[in-house]
């Protein structure tokens, strides 16, 4: 089991709404980037708005809570464009530090992390726009 399954540092505190516990860091890219975000100790998020009717085959909290969450923080704070939130999401490769793995070794099948990739660049430029 890999350790992003393990450690999720997120607690529901509200409907529809999780938060982290302790600061996140993480690189961009590829490994040794040396391109960092950081996601603040109390930061709240929606995990990346998934609609309650996908929820039965897109679950919240699932393996892609974390990245979702990050993702979520992304779009808050506009730093990179929104297509590099959206293709770190996807590839998993933005977990590097504390919460080394990628989406596909935590067994997401990978229909379900391009149906949810193809969603989040179809219809995240509304949140994208709102943030």
């Amino acid at each position: 089991m890999s350790q992003f399954t393990k450690c999720s540092p997120l607690t529901e505190c509200g409907v529809n709404l999780w938060e982290n516990t302790e600061q996140i860091r993480y690189e961009i890219g590829v490994k040794g980037s040396g391109v960092y975000l950081t996601v603040a100790e109390g930061f709240k998020g929606n995990l990346a708005s998934i609609p309650k009717f996908l929820w039965r085959w897109f679950p919240k909290r699932a393996a892609w809570d974390l990245p979702s969450h990050i993702h979520d923080q992304g779009y808050s704070c506009k730093g990179l464009p929104r297509s590099i939130y959206d293709r770190e999401w996807r590839t998993g490769t933005f977990i590097r530090n504390e919460y080394s793995s990628d989406l596909y070794d935590v067994k997401l099948s990978a229909w379900k992390i391009w149906a949810a990739w193809a969603s989040i660049r179809m219809f995240g430029w509304i949140y994208w726009r709102r943030a």
